[in-house]
């Protein structure tokens, strides 16, 4: 679907961040041609970046990092760190890799059996700590918004380009 440009210049500069962030992930989501076995999905390099903070986010703030491992979406924990960084989110990404040392080795199997398996097997302990550590990011989530926007601004070019009329 096209949107006209003006309309997809509102969204990265006179929208609210939470209301943009909401759209714009709308509207690239739905592109015709996403598919996980795309590089980026499909997506433009920030907008994946985006993305994965955004599907981040959603999981630990609905579940916790429990969650986001339990779900499809802990097969991207490597995409998620290489957003973070991207991003410059330090503090979040320092919290993912505190939750992943838990893994043996410090690796998340990408594949959901064995992450399911290994999540299975953890103390009760490791979920005190990860409680912890959910309540950590929760703290530092809502500081991300504006700078999620600035990054999407900076990389205009780059962002809901197929889109744009």
């Amino acid at each position: 679907m096209k949107y006209a440009r003006e309309y997809i210049e509102r969204l990265l500069h006179d929208t609210k961040p939470l209301e943009a962030l909401e759209r714009l992930g709308a509207i690239w989501s739905a592109r015709e041609g996403v598919s996980e076995d795309k590089l980026f999905f499909g997506f433009s390099e920030p907008e994946f970046h985006v993305h994965m903070y955004l599907l981040y986010q959603g999981e630990v703030g609905n579940g916790g990092h429990a969650q986001f491992f339990m779900n499809p979406s802990g097969r991207y924990v490597h995409a998620v760190e290489s957003a973070l960084l991207a991003l410059g989110f330090d503090d979040a990404l320092a919290i993912l890799r505190r939750v992943c040392s838990e893994f043996p080795g410090g690796v998340v199997p990408c594949d959901h059996q064995k992450r399911e398996d290994v999540i299975g097997s953890l103390s009760e302990e490791t979920f005190t700590r990860w409680a912890e550590l959910d309540k950590g990011f929760y703290k530092i989530d809502s500081r991300y918004w504006e700078p999620l926007m600035a990054y999407l601004r900076k990389n205009d070019e780059q962002v809901l380009q197929p889109e744009r009329k």
